[in-house]
């Protein structure tokens, strides 16, 4: 009777731990990293770039960015907003950004005829998954409110701010634009057959 008593009171003790759990921002975080990772390989997949699809986001994981990303969750935003107004700037999009080369603040180089850090135009293929991951992101943070024209609002939003190779921006903003208009089915269609017959754009 007596070890009975002790089996129930461990699988109470258990059960409320993992309701904490369940509502913990690490379980939230954990959520929000795999399901857009889900929905980025999805992208990838239609887009013809299956192993960057897999790979995509893998340092999210890694203790410099999970640690932050569950302190700062909000499920609306990026954790990295809020470790930016705490902080100034944010080390785990510092980490990130380092290790991604789907993001373009990736692609920066000293410019030895301007005499300064500058953007550097992004490979066609990294060029890609960022379109995918922009699509996934809007997806994720704006839930059902999401159209195919939200990753192109905030792109246009956050013009002023970046710091991007013009080619490179154009580009992303001719896919965001056919997204727009022309839905998801055209523009993954429209991107398998461009990178059939190029290298760059």
């Amino acid at each position: 009777m007596k070890i009975k008593a002790n089996i129930n009171i461990d699988l109470t003790g258990l059960k409320k731990l993992k309701d904490r759990l369940n509502e913990s921002n690490f379980m939230k975080h954990l959520r929000t990293i795999n399901t857009h990772k889900k929905i980025v390989f999805i992208h990838c997949l239609k887009a013809g770039i299956p192993l960057q699809g897999l790979l995509h986001d893998l340092s999210k994981y890694s203790p410099s960015e999970f640690y932050y990303g569950i302190r700062y969750y909000s499920g609306t935003r990026s954790p990295n907003e809020g470790e930016r107004e705490d902080y100034g700037y944010s080390k785990a999009w510092m980490h990130h950004k380092g290790r991604n080369k789907h993001h373009f603040e990736y692609w920066t180089d000293y410019n030895i005829q301007a005499n300064k850090v500058m953007p550097v135009k992004m490979p066609l293929k990294y060029v890609i998954e960022m379109f995918c991951d922009r699509v996934a992101a809007g997806k994720v943070y704006k839930g059902a409110d999401y159209t195919d024209s939200s990753p192109y609002e905030y792109f246009d939003k956050g013009r002023s701010r970046r710091t991007i190779h013009q080619e490179t921006s154009d580009f992303l903003e001719k896919l965001l634009k056919m997204l727009a208009k022309k839905g998801e089915k055209y523009t993954f269609r429209y991107i398998r057959k461009y990178r059939r017959k190029h290298d760059d754009y």
